[in-house]
């Protein structure tokens, strides 16, 4: 018994922090009029992510971002599909996956704003994200920790993240936000979703290689968080809005 119990923590895909596999959340909403249809959240969403890595996870407002930390966090159970965190299964599991996993949402900052009236926005944030770091954590889940920060917080934000996931290798952050110069700077790869399915996987310089879409020469062709910007509308089709 001890040798398979050993043998089973040695397995190959020990060294992931998160798997899904064509992972779906589907939401019956009803209309005005009493009808009802289907609204599909994730699509099909198969990921894998490795302990130590910062895992970022872009999209435009409603492509499921949330809904896909919620149910890593084993507080949103998925329509179908898989999910594992620190090797436990979100829906079987659910209980160990919380002693595993810590989520920060940046829009609970109404709720602090409440309770510690006497802080600064940025303040509060910090607190609320130190708070989530100092639970030590296998994986971290920041739903856009540096919303409505100024440039020196979510700076100073930004640091604090790196800080504590060099500290132990074993570590992992899965970062949901909307902010691509975060994504350009902290991100080891980041996933694009688009209407709940998953439309690209990379590292920020691939896909800013692959997708870089200005004139090749080098005084026209932009770099770092605008050439990223520039990826990710090409990918999600919205090229157009670049020029609003």
């Amino acid at each position: 018994m001890a040798f398979l119990l050993l043998w089973r923590w040695e397995t190959p895909d020990m060294h992931l922090a998160v798997e899904t596999d064509r992972l779906k959340r589907v939401y019956t909403a009803r209309s005005a009029n009493g009808s009802r249809s289907r609204v599909v959240v994730l699509d099909d969403v198969t990921l894998s992510i490795r302990r130590g890595e910062l895992f970022g996870v872009l999209g435009v407002n409603g492509a499921g971002k949330s809904t896909l930390l919620r149910i890593l966090a084993a507080q949103l159970r998925p329509s179908s599909g898989t999910a594992k965190v620190a090797g436990f299964d979100v829906g079987r599991y659910a209980s160990h996956v919380r002693r595993h996993v810590g989520i920060v949402c940046g829009d609970e900052g109404a709720l602090l704003r409440l309770r510690t009236p006497e802080l600064s926005t940025g303040e509060r944030q910090r607190a609320h994200v130190e708070r989530g770091l100092a639970a030590n954590p296998a994986v971290l889940l920041l739903d856009q920790p540096t919303l409505g920060l100024d440039c020196a917080a979510s700076r100073q934000m930004r640091a604090t993240i790196r800080r504590w996931l060099g500290e132990d290798a074993t570590r992992t952050v899965m970062i949901a936000t909307n902010d691509m110069a975060e994504a350009n700077e902290l991100c080891d790869r980041v996933a694009i979703l688009d209407s709940g399915r998953l439309v690209a996987c990379e590292t920020p310089a691939a896909l800013k290689d692959r997708w870089q879409i200005q004139p090749a020469a080098a005084e026209t062709r932009v770099r770092g968080a605008e050439a990223l910007e520039a990826a990710f509308l090409a990918i999600v089709g919205r090229q157009g809005w670049a020029s609003v």
